[in-house]
């Protein structure tokens, strides 16, 4: 009776753990989608200084989740976002507005993917 109890509960923890790290991701990319689209609409207006710190601040935020998006996520996916944010930053700093655009456009769907990908749903489980 004690395997049986101890698997329900590592099951329990398990299901627990994932969740947070939905929730985690999720609130995560929201915040670096809103920088990035931020950043879109400021390069649009020419106000550069404004779409830089924007993206900047968007790209830092992703960097500083290093630990946790090494362990929960794969490593291409890692890699792919950051040419993608160093993309965007080139553009920026380029001031290319109709590059920025498009740039801000596939990071923020390239993030978007990502937390969909990390979704608890029933095909994922069985």
């Amino acid at each position: 009776m004690k395997k049986e109890v101890f698997a329900t509960a590592l099951l329990a923890v398990i299901f627990a753990l994932s969740v947070a790290n939905t929730y985690f991701l999720d609130r995560l990319t929201g915040q670096i989608i809103e920088l990035v689209e931020e950043s879109g609409r400021m390069a649009a207006y020419g106000d550069w200084e404004k779409a830089q710190n924007a993206a900047e601040q968007a790209a830092r935020l992703w960097k500083e989740q290093d630990p946790y998006t090494h362990i929960v996520l794969r490593h291409s996916d890692i890699e792919s976002m950051n040419d993608d944010f160093y993309e965007l930053l080139e553009h920026i700093y380029s001031h290319d507005a109709g590059a920025v655009n498009s740039s801000a456009a596939l990071v923020s769907e390239h993030l978007s993917s990502i937390s969909q990908i990390e979704q608890i749903r029933i095909g994922s489980v069985f």
